[in-house]
């Protein structure tokens, strides 16, 4: 019961930063031990345009994104909740994000962070990258640090 009141506490913040008529539909959880989220398999097929996928607070490693379409006025958002976001670790990128469009990836999720996506160190490589004729995105509250490469 707590968890469902908590993911709607989120829908209806992300309703109120939204800039369109439309609200979000759809709120799907990732966990942290969760490294690859594919629009392409389930659950996350289920992803329409305006909905928002939530990144649990907490340490992980890293994190792959591909194949989500959103619409030009409403992105599909990538949110942490819950804690700060914290990305640790020896692979070669932190957030990679491959064929992706209208998109938004946000640090917003939790008030007592600014930077609600945190990529603290990555060994070998780059803190995000973003490729595979990916376009039309926003990033904001994502602090990067310790990498080769920014971004």
């Amino acid at each position: 019961m707590i968890r469902l009141f908590a993911v709607l506490l989120v829908l209806i913040y992300t309703c109120l930063l939204s800039k369109v008529a439309k609200c979000q539909q759809n709120v799907f959880i990732v966990d942290s031990e969760t490294s690859l989220v594919d629009a392409n398999e389930p659950p996350y097929n289920q992803v329409r345009p305006g909905d928002t996928i939530i990144l649990t607070g907490g340490k992980r490693g890293f994190l792959r994104i591909k194949n989500f379409t959103g619409e030009k006025e409403n992105p599909v958002i990538f949110m942490n909740y819950n804690g700060q976001v914290i990305i640790d670790t020896d692979h070669y990128y932190g957030i990679s994000i491959v064929n992706c469009r209208y998109f938004k990836l946000t640090g917003t999720g939790d008030a007592n962070h600014f930077y609600g996506i945190r990529i603290g160190r990555v060994a070998d490589g780059a803190g995000i990258g973003i490729g595979g004729l990916s376009s039309d995105y926003e990033i904001d509250h994502v602090r990067i640090e310790n990498c080769k490469s920014a971004g």
